[in-house]
């Protein structure tokens, strides 16, 4: 009988934010690959759909799980990072994994780690190829038909990639991450493209020539089948509107028309049509008929927390994960698209270490008044420099630093109140989810219904 070494969830979580830190890159298949044959090779007991992507992958994952839990598959899903708790990386049937599931995972991968970790520092599993292998333990355990795995850094090197998917998928290539990645498209579109496999199906959802062209190689060097937004399969909008967008999907293989979606972004719109691919092809692949009714269905009931996301009507508050250039730019699209030139209160909180130059310049443009707050990162970081950067762009008294969440959130709420504002909730991915909660949980003052949002 396998010893206990877990006994609560929280000794669990330090153990791995502790003992393999966690924000700690480590990337290279040898470690992942050793570690999952030790616990058995889970990952050979379901299908899987590999998704990699800069911006969209994480909303593309959501929606094939979403999606094959609607047609009654037994579903897993595998996400990283996750917004405010652990859980929300592993998820069966749309549904969170259990503290008490994740103890027991712990324990039976415990033995493995410690093996590997006593081989030497090199061998050492990083944090993230442990939730890794704990998901595709927990997928074999809930005899999971199909998986949908959201790629964690990159793809060729990822530990996600240890897996032989049965379709692949990158959704939008951007400059991010460049010290890890590469610093050209170019190169980091090689690195996303180091999922695809051996004649596997690879839907690209990127519209970059650089990187399709990289993409391409990649996938005839493979063999691989390649199916390419806007040549292969495409959208078009029919109405935007908040928490109600309806759009027409068009492909060589099947047209679906007025398919609702609650996500709301055009850029989601370009995300469900790249997953209703990926479902598309794994249906040709494995001899299914498309259930097109409960397909939009599905898409009409898939939720992504942290995306453009409605948490309050009334102050109007949007929380949205932007992070990088690219992600930004779609957001203040989308702001523009559903509330014009109204400028909001901007609550926020990001990594020095990001393209903040731009990313500052572009929120201050849309923004009346900032609220900067710590980005709660296991990364190192300094948000003097953010703040400063804002200062440059914006007066002073338009600009405050207030590094505690609560006190930045309830200072977003009087600016709100006092100026009749909506609020926008933006940055690192390691902040949002903890200001979403607090203002979940803050007493306020409703605005006037009615009001101008």
């Amino acid at each position: 009988m396998k010893t206990k070494h877990f006994t609560n969830y929280q000794e669990t979580l330090d153990y791995f934010f502790h003992s393999r830190p966690h924000g700690t890159i480590k990337l290279g298949l040898s470690r992942i690959i050793k570690l999952l044959e030790l616990i058995g090779n889970p990952q050979t007991n379901f299908d899987a759909l590999q998704v990699a992507g800069t911006n969209g992958k994480g909303s593309v994952t959501r929606l094939l799980s979403t999606i094959f839990t609607e047609l009654s598959y037994k579903t897993g899903a595998n996400y990283s990072p996750h917004l405010t708790c652990f859980n929300e990386r592993i998820t069966f049937n749309n549904q969170l994994i259990t503290d008490e599931e994740i103890i027991e995972l712990a324990n039976n991968i415990y033995d493995s780690v410690d093996t590997m970790d006593q081989i030497s520092e090199e061998m050492k599993p990083s944090f993230f190829e442990c939730t890794t292998a704990m998901a595709f333990k927990y997928f074999e355990k809930k005899s999971c038909e199909i998986a949908a795995v959201e790629v964690g850094l990159g793809g060729r090197l990822d530990a996600t990639t240890a897996l032989n998917p049965a379709v692949t998928a990158i959704t939008s290539i951007s400059l991010d991450h460049v010290k890890t990645l590469g610093d050209t498209i170019e190169k980091i579109a090689y690195e996303k493209a180091g999922i695809i496999k051996e004649r596997t199906p690879i839907v690209s959802g990127t519209d970059r020539s650089e990187a399709i062209s990289v993409i391409e190689k990649v996938a005839h060097e493979k063999k691989a089948p390649i199916y390419l937004y806007s040549k292969d399969y495409d959208y078009e909008l029919v109405k935007s509107s908040i928490d109600d967008n309806i759009f027409n999907f068009y492909s060589k293989e099947k047209d679906i028309k007025k398919i609702r979606l609650r996500m709301n972004g055009i850029h989601q719109m370009k995300n469900a049509s790249t997953a209703i691919m990926v479902y598309l092809l794994y249906c040709e692949k494995r001899g299914i008929k498309v259930a097109e009714d409960s397909l939009k269905n599905a898409i009409w009931h898939a939720n992504w927390p942290g995306r453009f996301e409605k948490i309050s009507d009334n102050p109007l508050i949007i929380v949205d994960g932007a992070h990088n250039p690219e992600g930004i730019d779609a957001l203040i699209a989308n702001w523009q698209i559903y509330f014009g030139n109204i400028k909001p209160v901007l609550l926020t909180g990001m990594l020095s270490g990001k393209d903040y130059t731009h990313i500052v310049k572009a929120l201050s443009e849309i923004s009346s008044f900032v609220i900067i707050t710590e980005p709660n990162s296991p990364r190192d970081t300094d948000t003097s420099i953010i703040v400063k950067e804002y200062k440059k762009q914006k007066k002073d008294r338009e600009v405050s630093y207030v590094p505690n969440h609560k006190s930045a959130c309830t200072k977003a709420l009087e600016l709100s109140e006092q100026k009749r504002l909506p609020i926008l909730i933006t940055g690192s991915l390691y902040v949002i989810g903890y200001l979403k909660e607090i203002m979940k949980t803050l007493e306020f003052k409703k605005q006037i219904p009615g009001g101008v949002f």
